[in-house]
């Protein structure tokens, strides 16, 4: 990597460079800026790289602490969606204060400007849009500039809408999903549990366990579900009408992903399904966990005893994750086991 000298770097020759360092989930663990310059000497040009900030998580997808090149700190304080609303300095001094209006404008600010902004996306400097990858973000109109490209899935809304215009309990983050689901009469009360990941464009993957063979509560599994797939959410729905282990569920939710975490959610779910069963240390309660573990989302682990039932701890990750439900894209009104 260059180092910067402004000595031999006058000034009308660069332009600026942002460099990202990504970990699991395209987390934001290092920023580093950048000039592009021509030598006084020479004809070559090169790009200096200088860093500017280290980012350190939780278990969200905001960083909550910012490390600066000179050992100075910065205590991020963050909303139920992600976004910065107030930075601390590393002695308590209030450095930035931020109110959004509910599409993500900003309705008050005070201190400095903060990169992670809105839901933590960054705005493109160029167009002043936020930075949602495939899509730019109109934060004035509350719409995307560009289509979903799943708008078959949402057709009574508008396919430039914002999460369903539902933006202070969702998040719009890609594609890519995981679809919670939860059979609260199973297990005699208990619950069960399991997951569908994936998107409308390559379909959807079902992991789940469904008990022990025998006793039901120790040893090979009982017709496991190790990535059963779906072209769509509609086929999965209709099938919930005639299949049992599709037609079981009661209550549904999306987590918002990308195709990274999904990859690694999928890994740590058919792990976990093709493990013999135990109803303590490796259940449905496992698999779903796993995966959203995987995701980098919150599990919904509490130290309590009831984390081993289906029906809190997947209460508990609906309520700790920004989600979008999904009952009347998933469920079916002639669930076979409910009628």
């Amino acid at each position: 990597m260059n180092t910067y000298n402004p000595l031999l770097t006058p000034e009308p020759a660069f332009h600026g460079w942002v460099y990202y360092l990504l970990g699991i989930g395209n987390k934001q663990h290092a920023v580093y800026n950048g000039v592009q310059a021509q030598g006084l000497c020479s004809d070559t040009r090169k790009v200096w790289m200088y860093p500017v900030e280290y980012n350190s998580y939780a278990a969200g997808d905001a960083p909550l602490l910012t490390t600066r090149p000179d050992g100075t700190k910065e205590y991020k304080i963050v909303d139920h969606l992600g976004g910065t609303r107030m930075v601390l300095s590393d002695n308590a001094t209030r450095l930035t204060q931020t109110d959004y209006a509910p599409f993500g404008k900003q309705s008050w600010s005070q201190g400095l400007d903060e990169r992670l902004r809105w839901i933590g996306k960054e705005n493109d400097n160029e167009s002043n849009l936020g930075d949602f990858g495939v899509r730019k973000y109109d934060e004035e109109l509350g719409r995307f500039l560009k289509y979903d490209r799943l708008w078959e899935k949402y057709r009574p809304l508008n396919i430039y809408n914002y999460c369903a215009n539902n933006p202070l309990r969702m998040v719009d983050k890609g594609g890519d999903s995981m679809v919670i689901l939860l059979d609260v009469d199973g297990a005699s009360g208990q619950g069960h549990t399991a997951v569908l990941i994936g998107n409308e464009k390559d379909g959807w993957y079902l992991f789940s366990k469904n008990g022990a063979v025998g006793d039901g509560l120790t040893g090979e599994s009982k017709d496991p579900q190790d990535g059963v797939y779906f072209n769509s959410l509609k086929t999965f729905k209709d099938n919930a009408k005639k299949e049992y282990y599709q037609g079981r569920y009661d209550e549904a939710f999306m987590l918002e992903t990308d195709s990274k975490q999904d990859a690694k959610a999928k890994e740590a779910a058919s792990k976990s399904v093709k493990e013999p069963y135990n109803v303590l240390t490796n259940s449905c309660n496992t698999v779903v966990v796993n995966a959203v573990k995987a995701a980098g989302k919150k599990d919904g682990a509490q130290s309590s005893l009831l984390d081993r039932r289906p029906n809190t701890r997947v209460r508990n990750i609906r309520k700790n994750n920004a989600n979008k439900g999904m009952e009347g894209e998933v469920l079916s009104n002639e669930r076979k086991n409910k009628q």
